[in-house]
């Protein structure tokens, strides 16, 4: 029984919530309270789901950086498509046929270069995104929610072709189920992950708007599509741009911001 599997054990026991991990942390940093017999019982669960922690040299840099960085990550699939170059497609669950069109096209560019896509798993535009990586490239969903409860239903067919041969990951043990506050940690993560961040389209009441314009504030490569001031499921974007993302043109601007990271 090692700190590593403690950890893991802790993970399970609080759920994946980061909060009462690390106040847990504070006061037993070496985990002194976690007995072998919880230790047993949670690797259990875990039998054939594949485990990162913060303390295992592959680790994502990027989750380092993160001010809540998550402990544990379970995940199944291929991890080395943690290296390379990586590209959030983001947009409306209800997309338009516009918005649509636009993610195919753009993602299959970004594919052609070899990039990574990442997503949330959701429907829209995020579901167009995983679904042509499955086809002509590799992609990452990262999950709101633990292995056994995969959000939403629609995807249970997309989810197990991701499993096989691209990369799905989760910083919530099995069981847990996604809610408001899992959905909000998932795209965190998401944003932590991805070199670039493209808004394809968002309504101005999304809940991602304002994390979207944190990411913006810390210097992060955020672009947006624009459209017309009367398109209301764009509505977001330009606020975004307005704010100061920048204004999506081409593919040639995001492949010269890669290059250079």
């Amino acid at each position: 029984m090692n700190i590593r599997e403690k950890l893991i054990t802790l993970s399970i026991l609080k759920k994946g919530n980061w909060k009462e991990m690390y106040d847990f942390l504070i006061q037993d940093k070496m985990l002194t309270q976690i007995t072998e017999n919880q230790v047993k019982e949670c690797l259990k669960q875990i039998k054939n789901i594949s485990v990162l922690t913060i303390l295992d040299p592959e680790y994502p840099e990027c989750y380092k950086e993160m001010p809540a960085p998550p402990f544990v990550l379970y995940y199944k699939g291929n991890p080395n498509l943690l290296e390379g170059k990586r590209v959030a497609l983001i947009g409306n669950q209800r997309p338009s046929q516009t918005g649509i069109g636009e993610a195919r096209k753009l993602g299959f560019q970004l594919l052609d270069k070899g990039i990574t896509l990442v997503g949330n798993l959701q429907l829209g535009i995020e579901t167009v995104a995983h679904s042509i990586a499955t086809k002509e490239g590799k992609t990452i969903a990262i999950l709101p929610s633990g292995f056994w409860v995969i959000y939403p239903r629609e995807n249970y067919d997309l989810y197990y072709q991701l499993i096989k041969g691209h990369l799905v990951l989760t910083e919530y043990p099995p069981g847990v189920s996604p809610s408001a506050q899992r959905f909000n940690r998932a795209h965190h993560l998401l944003q932590a992950l991805s070199d670039v961040l493209i808004v394809i389209e968002m309504t101005k009441g999304d809940y991602r708007l304002n994390s979207l314009k944190g990411q913006i504030d810390v210097g992060k490569v955020v672009y947006a599509l624009p459209a017309s001031y009367n398109v209301h499921s764009s509505r977001g974007c330009l606020e975004l741009i307005r704010y100061g993302a920048h204004c999506f043109l081409n593919c040639s601007e995001i492949f010269s911001w890669l290059n250079h990271m």
